[in-house]
């Protein structure tokens, strides 16, 4: 629970990081933004894990997409595309690739070509973050 409340902070931290200036960050969340940065968005994980790591990342999704889910299944899901929608800027995509006792995860975040350089910058930021939430 503590991990999720981190990663909302951050996350809302991480979005809005343009707008604040860096010299009135703390030392850890410049650390975290860091950290967040450096994230990848295509990540593998024991199989073990895959169960958790997608309820998570199906979470995230609901939670902070500013579009709705339109597919789901147990290898995808996929929100509207924002382009077609007056209602967000940004929605996702996250698969699920099976490979013996290894499960890739992969992330798209989605968004509208409007604004297009802050759009994509929080788009790639989010990616991340959604990255770590896993």
């Amino acid at each position: 629970m503590r991990k999720l409340l981190i990663l909302a902070a951050s996350f809302c931290l991480t979005s809005c990081v343009t707008m604040i200036e860096s010299d009135k960050l703390s030392e850890s969340e410049k650390a975290y933004i860091n950290e967040v940065k450096s994230a990848k968005t295509s990540f593998v994980q024991p199989k073990s894990n895959a169960d958790e790591i997608w309820s998570r990342g199906i979470n995230f999704i609901s939670k902070y997409s500013g579009m709705k889910i339109q597919n789901s299944s147990d290898f995808l899901v996929e929100t509207f595309h924002p382009e077609s929608s007056d209602l967000g800027t940004t929605g996702y995509k996250l698969n699920k690739l099976l490979n013996g006792n290894e499960v890739t995860f992969q992330i798209e975040c989605l968004y509208k070509r409007t604004n297009m350089k802050f759009t994509k910058e929080v788009c790639q930021t989010n990616e991340q973050i959604l990255s770590l939430y896993g």
